[in-house]
């Protein structure tokens, strides 16, 4: 967030973080006061997958993407469900052991 701040001054950032509660009290406030940039934790998408999936996001943006790599877990479960115009990957080391790990990074890419 600091950095979208500073390089970024105009747009709004939301984070959502924390317990459940805090995590409510964040997803409210940006349904309340819509913003540009939303920042989730993957464990934060996986538990709160149904409101990233009611949305509909001009961007997803997977930093360190390649933990997405394997289809049975519920984080790449729910980034899948994602509806977002574009979808962008980050990472160092999309392939860890096998080349087939790249499938489910495509899937997410170009579903």
């Amino acid at each position: 967030k600091l950095e979208l701040a500073r390089f970024y001054p105009n747009l709004t950032v939301g984070v959502v973080s924390g317990g459940v509660t805090e995590r409510k009290a964040c997803m409210n406030a940006i349904d309340d006061n819509p913003v540009d940039i939303v920042i989730m934790g993957y464990p934060t998408v996986a538990s709160e997958r149904l409101w990233v999936k009611e949305k509909s996001w001009g961007y997803c943006i997977l930093d360190e993407g390649h933990l997405v790599r394997n289809p049975k877990t519920q984080v790449s479960q729910a980034v899948k469900n994602i509806t977002a115009k574009h979808r962008l990957m980050l990472s160092g080391t999309p392939i860890h052991n096998s080349a087939l790990e790249l499938f489910n990074i495509f899937d997410f890419l170009m579903p």
